[in-house]
């Protein structure tokens, strides 16, 4: 699998990459513990470089991120936290979750076969055989690695604001504080811009449709 990149890009600021990315209210990081602020600003950094990510998909579902504890680490050095052990970055995963910044799908996703591997394995296998995962794919023969998907729900609530709502439906208003991630979304085609809304001649079906429902 090809990992997004770990480090703040030479012409940014951490201070800016929040704004790109607004996963909280203003009130609400006033709130937060330091170690806190470092999740907050690992997620950050996560969500940014998976944005700009060019080789593969950038989110699995259009919303979603996948995380483990060792690339929280390497995020938490990036972004110059105070604590960037593997159990301060397990701390951080659990602040994500219990600040309701990510949810966890349950899903998993499977680390890539080298393409040695699976040149190998295509020797061997049919056509149709499963090559993603296996053992080959793991850093160790004794410590398999399977990345946690993660939903983030900012995310979620600017992609379902753009999603058509039936077939009269109209564009849901986006919060202020999460214009620059539907923008930055947008400027991806992770989602696409909005069609000027039109409103229906009174007396018409798509009229009525629209003020009492459909019979």
């Amino acid at each position: 699998m090809v990992r997004p990149p770990v480090a703040i890009p030479p012409n940014r600021t951490i201070g800016q990459l929040r704004k790109t990315i607004p996963l909280l209210e203003a009130a609400e990081w006033a709130q937060l513990s330091d170690e806190e602020r470092d999740a907050a600003d690992a997620l950050t950094l996560h969500v940014w470089w998976r944005c700009r990510q060019r080789l593969r998909p950038a989110f699995e579902g259009k919303d979603c991120v996948f995380l483990t504890v060792k690339h929280v680490q390497r995020l938490l050095r990036a972004v110059g936290a105070r604590k960037t052990g593997e159990k301060a970055a397990a701390t951080a995963l659990r602040t994500m979750q219990a600040r309701g910044w990510i949810e966890d799908t349950g899903k998993t996703k499977k680390p890539g076969r080298p393409e040695q591997s699976r040149e190998r394995a295509d020797a061997f296998a049919p056509a149709t055989a499963e090559l993603e995962g296996g053992k080959d794919a793991q850093p160790t023969l004794r410590r398999s690695c399977w990345w946690r998907v993660f939903r983030v729900p900012a995310i979620s609530r600017v992609v379902g604001a753009y999603k058509p709502l039936g077939a009269y439906g109209t564009l849901q208003a986006v919060p202020q504080r999460l214009a620059s991630l539907s923008a930055l979304l947008r400027r991806q085609g992770l989602i696409s811009k909005p069609k000027r809304s039109s409103r229906p001649n009174r007396g018409s079906v798509q009229w009525v449709f629209l003020h009492s429902g459909p019979p």
